[in-house]
């Protein structure tokens, strides 16, 4: 329970740090906010994900990731701008974590997930498949997923 707490501390602290940095930013002219929105747009677009998914994984409304996106919503809340930023990857110290290696890692969870479900299904029908036989299902699930289409990666 206590590390339960102390994680969540930790997380609101980031936050708050976070915030407080987009808003220096923005005060001392780093970035304004149509800057941010293009960032942010840019990185929506790398992915290959919905304002639907972003929104969903955000807790914010699609028309309210719309508007942030296309820079036209000039109140927006940062708490939204922040939550947007944190499902794609971006880190308002100006930093993203590139789109191939998000998606590369979205593959790689989706494989597991796909691989640990052959195996159940092989176990109950009495085939397990190898260590070597499950390495490589996810190696060519990954593969299969990386070069289809991007937003079926973002599908929940």
């Amino acid at each position: 329970m206590l590390l339960n707490n102390q994680k969540f501390i930790y997380e609101l602290l980031y936050i708050i740090i976070i915030l407080l940095m987009i808003k220096i930013m923005i005060y001392n002219q780093y970035m304004d906010y149509k800057q941010i929105a293009n960032l942010l747009a840019h990185q929506k677009h790398q992915l290959g994900m919905s304002e639907a998914y972003i929104g969903k994984t955000a807790h914010v409304s699609q028309p309210t990731v719309h508007r942030i996106l296309s820079g036209l919503h000039d109140r927006a809340a940062w708490n939204d701008i922040v939550a947007i930023g944190k499902v794609l990857g971006v880190s308002f110290s100006a930093l993203v974590v590139p789109a191939e290696d998000q998606i590369e890692a979205r593959a790689e969870k989706i494989a597991k997930s796909i691989a640990r479900k052959v195996e159940a299904t092989s176990q109950l029908e009495g085939q397990g498949l190898s260590d070597r036989g499950q390495e490589r299902l996810s190696r060519q699930t990954v593969h299969e997923l990386i070069a289809g289409p991007r937003g079926k990666l973002w599908q929940a």
